[in-house]
């Protein structure tokens, strides 16, 4: 055996290194609540107010105590660990549940959860993780005295083989991309053929093994993913999947059609580097308001503590007229304002079992039809990292070495006359003879209409076609395009870790089901290319970064040269939060741990010492 920190360089090969996660006193980071209903917990009622605690002694310069409130345009889709496939979910997730590992949110270097440390063999093909000890599942009605009790190896067991079962539905993506063609004997397991997952070992209850069929750069991220969080069997066995019982810093208190509320958990194994018990706030609030004014609305009275997903029309005003009621050059300022790309993709999604979507051509002339830029200006207010001229994979510096300028060549521009071309070569000139389409988006604001009526008119004034939208909630919309009841959908990814790996996995084939009542998920356009998939799975099996990336590369070069969808933009985050949220960790994940926020005013001299 050797330490894994030897290996965690290689895996992430000028990317990121990973943190040795060996040293404790690290961080880490369905819905009613009707009579114990859904996992709900016997907490008090948490504060709702931002009053700021009391500072606890021996704390050194944190602030105990206190709410912070933060708010979404459409609530989560499921808390249920392994059928989590959306942002929202797993945002919330990250707050209740942990697994054998996290990322650092600052660095999104990998760190150490429940795993203490971690080793792995020579080849790279067994893990060997060593828990800590007194890890409780949160204090619930569904274990013995309602006490929490202590994780051991067997629940890690437990809970990875749930999500192999073939009979658990709700799993079946994430096992797929997760465990399926990774972990040694869990499609067997799947399909019903053998009685365990033999790549999964309980060495002793502090000691968990896990055997990979080849070894594979990316798996050590995907147990820092919240599909992979640690669940109880008596949890499980009580509450199925409206289960909110886990390890994590928070605990669910309650849950209404606006609002989910989270209270602190008094028993959370974590500590910060000087030996405190995490976390510092009281509870957290999660709003759930369609309406991005009336968010802004809310933040500016100070009933939103943190202002994700600034809209675009209101960025200037905040910035240019605002800027004196906001005090951002303060010292210290009343609010912190901040940009940065996001390692997301925004795209729509063709329906590649539709007639007309099997030509190229046509596709093709869909991407040469869009002027990005005009989307951008003209429903996003400018607010973009870059035009979607690249492929699925955004170009953001986080992921290092990998060949974007030579995928540029491969992106699509503006160029209405091209496009006319390859429809009238497929048999549509201006249009005649195209079927009317559907365009389903999810509402969240108004800014996916706004792009949505960009597009369709862009597609309408070049090609001649005539396209409908409708407009559906977020869940429905996943169910929908996993079901392909559409012509187009309307789609964004943010990656799950950084490297192309995650973007491109939406196109592997071997994700699509044969039949057409079956969901196909992630790869929700039912897009199969040969050439792809062999280039994908070389990527995937590479021993080195420079040859994962370059086949990668030429995968990605072959899906755009034959595109199952229209990149129209990378996304970068406007946030805004009062200047007293203390370690608040904007990220290009977008991961969400705040086990170690807390709220404290600065004085002058604090401020202009820190910042």
């Amino acid at each position: 055996m050797k330490n894994f920190l030897k290996y965690s360089s290689l895996v992430i090969a000028g990317s990121l290194i990973l943190a040795s996660c060996g040293g404790d006193k690290e961080d880490k980071g369905k819905e009613e609540d009707e009579g114990g209903k859904s996992g709900s917990t016997e907490t008090t009622n948490p504060k709702t107010g931002n009053d700021l605690g009391n500072l606890k002694a021996g704390a050194g310069d944190v602030q105990l105590g206190g709410v912070i409130h933060l708010a979404d345009e459409e609530t989560y889709s499921s808390l249920f660990p392994m059928a989590i496939e959306d942002l929202v979910s797993s945002q919330v997730a990250t707050q209740l549940y942990d697994g054998l590992l996290k990322f650092n949110p600052n660095t999104l270097e990998l760190e150490g959860a429940i795993a203490e440390s971690y080793e792995a063999t020579d080849d790279n093909k067994v893990f060997t993780f060593k828990l800590r000890q007194g890890v409780k599942f949160h204090d619930n009605a569904c274990f013995e005295g309602g006490s929490g009790r202590e994780v051991t190896a067997n629940d890690f067991k437990y809970t990875f083989e749930l999500m192999c079962s073939g009979d658990n539905e709700l799993a079946k993506s994430n096992f797929e991309a997760i465990f399926k063609e990774d972990v040694m004997g869990a499609e067997a397991y799947y399909s019903g053929s053998a009685e365990e997952v033999t790549g999964f070992k309980v060495i002793d209850d502090y000691t968990f093994q896990i055997e990979l069929k080849n070894p594979q750069f990316s798996f050590l991220y995907k147990l820092a993913q919240a599909p992979t969080a640690v669940i109880a069997k008596e949890a499980y066995e009580k509450y199925g999947a409206d289960i909110t019982v886990g390890t994590g810093p928070f605990m669910f208190h309650s849950k209404s059609p606006s609002v989910l509320v989270l209270a602190k958990n008094p028993n959370y194994f974590m500590t910060d580097e000087a030996g405190n018990q995490l976390p510092y706030l009281d509870s957290v609030y999660f709003h759930y308001i369609d309406s991005k004014p009336e968010q802004v609305e809310l933040f500016e009275s100070g009933k939103l503590t943190i202002l994700r997903g600034l809209p675009a029309d209101k960025v200037s005003e905040i910035i240019q007229e605002k800027i004196d009621e906001y005090q951002f050059d303060g010292e210290p300022p009343l609010k912190m304002f901040e940009l940065k790309p996001e390692l997301a993709s925004q795209y729509y999604e063709f329906n590649m079992t539709r007639p007309h979507f099997k030509d190229v051509r046509v596709r093709k002339a869909f991407n040469y039809a869009i002027d990005r830029s005009k989307v951008i200006e003209n429903a996003l207010k400018g607010q973009a990292n870059k035009n979607g001229d690249y492929g699925i994979t955004p170009p953001v510096k986080i992921i290092k070495d990998y060949p974007f300028d030579s995928l540029h060549n491969y992106g699509y521009s503006y160029d209405p006359e091209k496009a006319k071309a390859l429809m009238a070569e497929a048999g549509y000139p201006n249009g005649e003879g195209f079927p009317i389409l559907m365009l389903e988006i999810n509402s969240g604001g108004n800014m996916h209409n706004k792009v949505a009526k960009e597009v369709i008119k862009q597609l309408e004034s070049v090609l001649g076609i005539h396209v409908n939208q409708e407009v559906v909630p977020f869940a429905k919309k996943l169910e929908d395009a996993k079901y392909g009841k559409a012509d187009m959908f309307r789609a964004a990814w943010v990656a799950d870790y950084p490297d192309p790996e995650t973007f491109l996995t939406n196109c592997y084939g071997k994700y699509v089901p044969n039949s057409l009542d079956e969901p196909s998920h992630p790869n929700t356009m039912r897009y199969k290319n040969a050439e792809f998939d062999k280039y994908f799975e070389a990527g995937l099996a590479a021993n080195n970064i420079e040859e994962r990336y370059e086949n990668f590369y030429q995968a990605e070069k072959t899906m755009m040269q034959d595109p199952p969808i229209i990149p129209l933009w990378y996304t970068e985050d406007y946030k805004l939060y009062y200047s007293y949220v203390r370690n608040y960790s904007p990220n290009a994940l977008s991961y969400l741990d705040l086990s170690k926020v807390f709220l404290k005013h600065y004085t002058k001299d604090e401020y202009l010492e820190t910042h």
